[in-house]
C-alpha cells in the first residue's frame, strides 16, 4: 500500500503535536493549558493540520522581542480565535480566524505573544481585551 506524501506528512505532524507537553496558564482567570510556540519553527508551523482543537487548550506563541505579528491560516483546518498580547501579558487585540484563510491577522505594534485557542473560547469565557495572560 503506497501512502502519499502529503498523507504521510499529516500523519508525522499529528502524532508529534500529540506528544508535545501542555503548559498550564490562565487567560482572564480562567484555565487553559497550551503548547508553547518559541522558536522558529515551531511558530512557523503553529496549529497547521489540526483537524480538531479541543476546548480549554491552544497555542501560546512567544517572541523574543516586541514587534508587529502576522497569522494566517495556510493549512489549518479549525476556525480559531487569536489573542494579540503585550509584554505586561495584557490582551490587546482579540480576532477570529477562519479556516484556511490566506489572509493576515496583524498586531498592534509591540506584542510580545499571541494565544490562538478554538474559535469562540473566548467570547463563552468572558474574556476580552485588558485581561491578563498568565504562566502557571
Amino acid at each position: 500500500m503506497r501512502v502519499t506524501h502529503t498523507i504521510l506528512r499529516k500523519l508525522i505532524r499529528e502524532a508529534l503535536s500529540h506528544n508535545k507537553q501542555l503548559k498550564h496558564i490562565t487567560v482572564g482567570g480562567v484555565p487553559c493549558n497550551v503548547e508553547i510556540a518559541n522558536d522558529d519553527m515551531s511558530r512557523s508551523t503553529g496549529l497547521m493540520g489540526r483537524e480538531h482543537v479541543p476546548e480549554g487548550t491552544g497555542m501560546l506563541f512567544k517572541y523574543p522581542q516586541p514587534s508587529q505579528l502576522s497569522f494566517w491560516m495556510r493549512n489549518t483546518p479549525s476556525p480559531l480565535s487569536i489573542a494579540f498580547v503585550d509584554k505586561s501579558g495584557k490582551i490587546i487585540k482579540i480576532s477570529d480566524m477562519q479556516p484556511f484563510d490566506e489572509s493576515s491577522t496583524v498586531s498592534p505594534p509591540d506584542c510580545m505573544a499571541a494565544l490562538e485557542v478554538p474559535q469562540g473560547w473566548f467570547r463563552k469565557k468572558g474574556i476580552i481585551p485588558g485581561d491578563h495572560i498568565r504562566l502557571s
